[in-house]
């Protein structure tokens, strides 16, 4: 059993929105060398530490951050609860195969790891080797027309042969369609759940979870215990994820209060390039992508122009380069 990762989990699990339980961890290795030597530290040696003005007051509204880091270590030292589910969810992760990896691994997504929040570590099932240094987000609506259809299959099928991992949330509709054309387009996918591995939702969508597990491009992530079930709370907090892996994000249909708008706010908080498909002017699934144009976003008009000009090509030596692409070329 890793303990590094333990601790990690015991942290992950306390009941703080992502942006404080970050913020505790950072603070952490900020005065400590580990989260190893936190928990063994005594009460005296963090509070002199505040006292010496080593400690930095990040967390909104708490005035005595030392007192605060006193509070976090006793309610993960004390409270045998919150270690064993620890342990619990790391002896499922090993009976499932479901990999954690923790933010200070070097396989944790780069792109991810410097957003303002991001999670503590993520649970993965499938290959580490789908998170490639760019990726697309292609988002939308879970009730889309065949317009919204056949402008994500376009966009999946001419993006074959670019250094890119196309990122959905595994939803009816657009995200479905999405992850369906990478497949079947041999373009790696990333699909961020909602909820824990271990309750997948949509259960209409199962086959095509099992598709991206069995594949060796392609993977599941979550940063939600492996039982937990999704809910209105956790679908933003799961787009967040999908704006922090991609360095472009593509909405192609949306309703006026779509939540794939969610994910198109954080993409502009975290400094992402927004794209969004114009539709008809009389359909209720692209109001909302009108209006992302109104107000600034890029519109894409040109699905070949938007990857010659914003992604780039695979490198022949570049390890994920197949034989197919090789044969296309010599066409």
């Amino acid at each position: 059993m890793d303990y590094k990762i333990l601790n990690l989990l015991a942290i992950s699990l306390l009941p703080n929105s992502p942006r404080i339980k970050f913020l505790l961890y950072k603070e952490i290795l900020n005065c400590f060398s580990s989260i190893d030597d936190f928990l063994e530290a005594s009460q005296s040696d963090i509070e002199s530490l505040y006292n010496k003005k080593v400690l930095v007051n990040n967390l909104p509204n708490v005035s005595s951050f030392g007192r605060d880091l006193n509070r976090v270590k006793n309610k993960i030292v004390l409270n045998k609860y919150l270690w064993d589910q620890g342990k619990k969810e790391y002896e499922i992760c090993t009976r499932e195969k479901i990999q954690l990896i923790p933010i200070f691994s070097r396989n944790f997504p780069e792109l991810l790891k410097n957003i303002i929040d991001p999670p503590l570590l993520l649970y993965l099932k499938g290959a580490t080797k789908c998170f490639l240094p760019s990726g697309t987000a292609v988002v939308g609506a879970r009730l889309p027309t065949l317009y919204g259809i056949n402008v994500t299959k376009r966009l999946v099928q001419e993006s074959y042969g670019y250094d890119h991992v196309i990122v959905s949330g595994g939803a009816m509709g657009i995200d479905s369609e999405a992850h369906f054309s990478a497949i079947e387009y041999d373009v790696p996918t990333i699909c961020v759940l909602g909820g824990g591995l271990g309750y997948l939702s949509p259960q209409s969508n199962i086959p095509l979870f099992e598709q991206i597990t069995n594949s060796d491009t392609n993977a599941l992530i979550t940063e939600f215990p492996f039982n937990i079930c999704p809910n209105k709370y956790s679908f933003p907090q799961r787009n967040r994820i999908i704006a922090g892996l991609s360095k472009k994000v593509i909405i192609v249909e949306a309703g006026i209060r779509s939540g794939s708008l969610i994910t198109a706010n954080l993409a502009v908080d975290y400094d992402r390039d927004v794209f969004a498909v114009p539709g008809p002017i009389d359909s209720p699934m692209s109001m909302g992508t009108n209006n992302l144009v109104f107000n600034g976003a890029n519109p894409l008009i040109d699905i070949k122009f938007f990857y010659e000009n914003n992604i780039k090509k695979r490198l022949k030596n570049n390890l994920i380069l197949d034989e197919k692409l090789d044969a296309m070329q010599n066409n």
